[in-house]
């Protein structure tokens, strides 16, 4: 009987095991599910929000288009609602905060092979890539291989390189001969150090597509390159006010106005509009944060607004002090 006992204790205890582990199964696996549905359903929101973001922005720039056009010149400036950065607005559970980048604003060095080839002045795109590459130190003859690095062709220019130089090296790879999709790309051509890299970000970009500068968006660093003076330890200065920004009605009048630039500059390098646009979007629901940055092209001719791609591993800086939310965000 003692025997008979203890095995139904065993029994018993052995049931209650198991079902102890298969409930302990059951409401973990109820909280992953749940915990994924969540992801899931915020996720989605978030997207939901960081598009309705870019709609916002859409419409911004499609509205400057139609004011534009009642006046003359047709100018893009940063005294205009689409530059000045959306203060971060609630919405249930967290907020939105939108800020626009006009692509314009820097040298873009997808656009020398354009304007050298559109017959520039040695004051043009190609000098003021040389100037640049001196600048930082990597010497005037990086130009050319710059250049043979986007151009569709194979043969090497003057100081440049192509598949052969790249091929030999330890881990090997070939020229795209096509235009470049990211500034890092420049460090492929040579070994580049960090401050140097770190001087061209100041002025540089790279652009898929070839754009000219702004005269009214264009930074003081850029300034202070296109006269040849020392831009390389140019601080950012404190954020201007919308309607203190200069205006021009000509690349003359932009070119009169700062008298450091050269005379012989070709105005060719300058437009008084913008067609392509960033926008950086963040949002933050339920504790959960996204970002995502938008190019955006702006037809010039109907002002029609088209999407050339979405970035949702870009870091986004607030131009707004809240230390809290100036944090980099999830992809």
């Amino acid at each position: 009987m003692q025997r008979q006992r203890g095995v139904a204790v065993i029994t018993v205890l052995l049931v209650v095991a198991m079902g102890t582990a298969l409930a302990y199964a059951l409401a973990n696996q109820q909280t992953m599910v749940m915990a994924q549905s969540r992801q899931v359903l915020v996720g989605d929101a978030l997207r939901d929000m960081l598009l309705g973001g870019e709609v916002l922005a859409r419409q911004m720039l499609r509205q400057d288009f139609i004011e534009d056009q009642e006046d003359t010149p047709l100018i893009d400036t940063l005294n205009e609602p689409w530059a000045q950065a959306v203060p971060p607005f609630e919405v249930p559970g967290g907020f939105i905060e939108i800020q626009a980048k006009d692509l314009h604003s820097c040298f873009n060095l997808n656009s020398v092979p354009t304007a050298g080839a559109a017959g520039a002045t040695d004051a043009g795109a190609q000098k003021l890539l040389k100037d640049l590459f001196e600048d930082v130190e990597l010497g005037r003859d990086f130009a050319d291989r710059w250049i043979d690095w986007i151009d569709a062709g194979e043969d090497v220019k003057d100081f440049g390189a192509e598949d052969n130089e790249y091929l030999s090296q330890e881990v090997a790879y070939r020229t795209p001969n096509t235009l470049a999709s990211h500034l890092s790309e420049v460090r492929l051509l040579d070994d580049i150090d960090y401050e140097q890299w770190q001087a061209l970000n100041k002025v540089a970009c790279v652009n898929r597509w070839p754009t000219k500068m702004n005269v009214h968006t264009i930074t003081p660093e850029i300034i202070a390159f296109l006269s040849r003076e020392d831009w390389r330890d140019t601080e950012a200065g404190e954020t201007t006010e919308a309607g203190s920004f200069a205006e021009y009605n000509g690349v003359d009048d932009f070119m009169l106005a700062n008298t450091s630039l050269d005379s012989n500059m070709d105005p060719n390098l300058f437009t008084l509009t913008s067609d392509y646009f960033e926008i950086s979007i963040r949002a933050e629901l339920d504790g959960e944060k996204a970002a995502m940055v938008s190019t955006l092209y702006r037809d010039p001719n109907d002002g029609k607004i088209t999407v050339l791609g979405r970035d949702y591993s870009r870091r986004f800086v607030s131009r707004f002090d809240d230390p809290e939310r100036d944090v980099e965000e999830d992809s």
